[in-house]
């Protein structure tokens, strides 16, 4: 599925509007929701962090998935940083989230590999080390020497 965000950047009103799409035909986007944000909660959160204007951006109405939020979020804070745009778009596929998922498990797959391999390497070392003595080669008290700490008066 294809999804469209537009960001609107309001100077007069003081406001940023997302409004959010879904491609429910080819080349033909409904509007799914409108989330209005007051243009200093947006500055405020642009100078504190990423993930803080992440979380501003989501809303009880408005929470896309992290991917995407983070890709608002930076586009969020470039269309404010250019000063003179008004609106910016963004397009999101989700088979790009697919090919990515798949990058990264095959990713995790060549690490776990290379822990496997570590693995043996360590089990080989262990194999070539010292001869542990086992629990009856421990060390006898002759019958005469007593662990009793109560005085013999």
């Amino acid at each position: 599925m294809k999804e469209k965000y537009l960001l609107i950047k309001d100077d007069k009103n003081k406001e940023l509007t997302i409004k959010e799409f879904a491609e429910i035909d080819k080349d033909i986007f409904a509007l799914l929701c409108a989330e209005t944000y007051s243009a200093q909660e947006i500055e405020s959160a642009i100078g504190n962090s990423r993930p803080g204007l992440t979380s501003v951006i989501r809303t009880k109405n408005f929470y896309p998935p992290g991917l995407v939020a983070d890709k608002i979020a930076e586009s969020v804070a470039q269309l404010y940083a250019s000063g003179t745009e008004e609106s910016l778009e963004v397009l999101f596929d989700d088979k790009e989230f697919f090919i990515q998922s798949q990058e990264e498990f095959e990713a995790v797959e060549d690490i776990e590999g290379d822990l496997d391999e570590a693995e043996d390497e360590l089990d080989g070392l262990l194999d070539d080390g010292p001869e542990i003595k086992s629990q009856d080669d421990r060390i006898q008290l002759e019958e005469e020497e007593s662990l009793d700490t109560e005085n013999d008066s």
